[in-house]
């Protein structure tokens, strides 16, 4: 299944995003059970929750094939990567997420953070403006 197909799915299921600022580990088996109970397909870890990687990754095992599981908060490329070995889905797959529907992306800290140099958003910008139109 294309990340397109997971997320038609998730998002017919249920248009909403719960986000869980705060949740724990501990908290997490319980908290994902009763949200997919509910009817919730679409869940964020914001990244300045206590062990958000850990949290991550317990949610989208226990939740694997119920609900998709991702990170907010990101701030810098690092914690992508390690968002994705978490399990969390990837902002990089933009052909994926414009054939879900999205009709464009915030971009923050990855592309433009204060001491970046101008050469370096350069780079990062053509790299995301490559990305879109590979996706179109």
């Amino acid at each position: 299944m294309t990340i397109h197909d997971r997320f038609e799915a998730a998002f017919a299921g249920c248009p909403l995003v719960a986000i869980l600022r705060g949740l724990t580990p501990d908290e997490a088996p319980a908290i994902g059970e009763a949200l997919v109970g509910a009817g919730f397909t679409l869940i964020e870890v914001p990244l300045n929750s206590p062990d958000p990687l850990r949290s991550i990754a317990v949610l989208a095992e226990r939740l694997a094939g119920r609900a998709l599981v991702g990170a907010g908060t990101v701030l810098s490329r690092s914690q992508v990567a390690d968002v994705a070995a978490a399990g969390g889905i990837l902002p990089e797959t933009i052909a994926g997420w414009r054939q879900a529907g999205a009709d464009g992306f915030g971009l923050g800290s990855n592309l433009y953070r204060p001491g970046k140099g101008a050469d370096d958003v350069a780079r990062d910008a053509a790299a995301y403006v490559a990305a879109l139109q590979r996706s179109a």
